[in-house]
């Protein structure tokens, strides 16, 4: 192979000024085979159970009144991890685009919209650091969940999402016959809005989902009026871009998205 005719990165690098630290570097120079990005998408459990045990048909209606319809038919999709690790070493921080043989390409609100079916317009939705003392964060996950949980089941800001599950996943505690009835279905209804959003905005920890999330959830109404479908794009640039760096050995971030997007407009 010719070094002057296949090279690593830009022959002109006042644009591309990250290429010294680039995943694509580091597999170039590199005299082994660089394993393939590990993909961290936290919430498959969750997929496999309302596949074999579907939510009433008031959870899911409210799924779809929130503007999730489409995420929550999609589901788990099974990556790709080759095709994935391939984009991201084409990925450029600085311009946000895949660069290409052909030339460059990017992931737009338009696919984000198309593919998931996610509102591009609306109220801005910044994932704030959530910040709380243990027992502010207790409080409030018994006020919105109904349930006291266990001090491991929280940590820091973040909820277990096993503990969801548990409690909520096939929805075997809502009875009819009980008083609280409806007030249990609320409950229900944030618990799988809290695990179809999460699934969105995976953590690096792959066991947990962020409790900012589900403090948005406290008001349903409202819920459909954020603009999702951009929270949803700068999340995922930010976590290929952070998957770019040549120590990288995970990729946490909506990874559905690369792989439907490049399959149905592959440019």
């Amino acid at each position: 192979m010719d070094p002057a005719a296949y090279h690593p990165g830009p022959v002109n690098g006042t644009l591309l000024t990250l290429q010294d630290t680039h995943r694509s570097t580091f597999v170039w120079n590199s005299s082994k085979d660089i394993p393939d990005l590990r993909v961290r998408t936290n919430f498959g459990e969750y997929w496999n159970v309302v596949d074999q045990t579907r939510p009433p048909q008031a959870i899911i209606d409210a799924i779809n009144d929130a503007g999730f319809e489409w995420v929550f038919k999609l589901g788990q999709v099974k990556h790709d991890r080759g095709l994935i690790t391939a984009f991201i070493e084409r990925w450029r921080p600085e311009t946000h685009t895949f660069h290409l043989p052909f030339g460059e390409a990017t992931i737009t609100l338009e696919d984000v919209h198309h593919i998931l079916g996610l509102r591009t317009t609306g109220r801005p939705f910044i994932l704030h650091g959530f910040t709380t003392t243990a027992r502010e964060r207790k409080d409030m996950i018994r006020d919105l969940l109904g349930l006291t949980l266990k001090p491991a089941d929280v940590r820091k800001n973040c909820l277990r999402i096993g503990w969801l599950i548990d409690n909520f996943g096939d929805c075997a505690r809502l009875d009819e016959a009980v008083e609280d009835f409806d007030a249990q279905t609320i409950f229900h209804i944030r618990a799988h809005l809290l695990c179809v959003i999460g699934s969105l905005f995976p953590d690096s920890s792959g066991n947990y989902v962020k409790l900012n999330l589900l403090w948005m959830l406290r008001d349903l109404q409202s819920v459909d009026g954020y603009s999702w479908g951009s929270a949803v794009l700068a999340y995922l640039y930010r976590k290929m871009c952070d998957s770019t760096h040549k120590v990288t050995t995970n990729f946490v971030g909506y990874a559905t998205l690369v792989q439907v997007d490049r399959a149905v407009y592959p440019y």
